[in-house]
């Protein structure tokens, strides 16, 4: 076990492996408390774990012991993080982090876990290429430049407990380059507009024309005319 409490990792870099943090091994790492700024990488700006055990950002239950990764840069995959097993990180902080290929802030081809988490004003968010992205906490994925979340196929994204009040999950529906995913693949908005129609109607089995969500609702309160917006139409 490899563990940084309290650490700060500036302005360091790699030509071949990651920025700051290179676990091999199979150590399992612990990061608590740490500042991954200006970091600059192949893949992973910050951190990878491309031949180390599980990662584990922060402390499971504590929002205030989670590290922040601002700023850094990958030339390949993950602009903070470069994750190939198990992770879970606990009230940590992404922001301003860039990849010149997948995930802006964070790429991984495993399940991870984000509790009390903020993922935000990155050239891109959170890039799944396999497992599920379990969420739980108050947690913030969003404005992020090309996207928020993208999973790829056979990945998605589980709401794991009770969410905490306040707690924002908005993940755009729209995939890598752009292009609105709801229209080929499930997405949490479309789970939750045939989840309601669903629950309206006390049906056994909810189903929605994707080409019919209109519009993606952002962080934040709900208004009526953000509906009317999803849902432009009379019928």
């Amino acid at each position: 076990l490899a563990t940084f409490d309290g650490c700060n990792f500036i302005n360091n870099e790699s030509g071949s492996r990651a920025g700051a943090l290179y676990g091999t091994s199979n150590t399992n790492t612990v990061t608590i408390s740490c500042l991954f700024e200006g970091n600059k990488g192949v893949n992973g700006g910050a951190i990878s774990t491309a031949t180390s055990g599980a990662y584990t950002d922060g402390v499971e239950g504590q929002t205030d012991k989670g590290s922040t990764f601002k700023n850094n840069t990958a030339t390949g995959l993950g602009g903070a993080l470069h994750l190939t097993k198990a992770a879970s990180l606990y009230g940590s902080t992404f922001e301003g982090n860039t990849s010149a290929q997948n995930g802006g802030a964070i790429y991984t081809s495993v399940e991870i876990v984000l509790a009390d988490t903020s993922v935000t004003a990155n050239s891109s968010g959170i890039y799944v290429g396999s497992g599920d992205v379990v969420v739980s906490g108050t947690v913030n994925v969003s404005n992020n430049n090309t996207y928020n979340i993208y999973r790829a196929e056979g990945s998605g994204v589980t709401l794991s407990g009770m969410l905490g009040e306040g707690s924002v999950i908005c993940i755009e529906t729209k995939d890598a380059d752009g292009n609105r995913l709801v229209r080929r693949a499930e997405t949490n908005l479309g789970d939750l507009c045939a989840e309601a129609f669903r629950s309206a109607v006390g049906a056994d089995i909810g189903y929605i024309n994707g080409g019919g969500i209109r519009a993606d609702i952002s962080a934040g309160d709900i208004t009526f005319n953000d509906l009317l917006s999803v849902f432009p139409f009379n019928n």
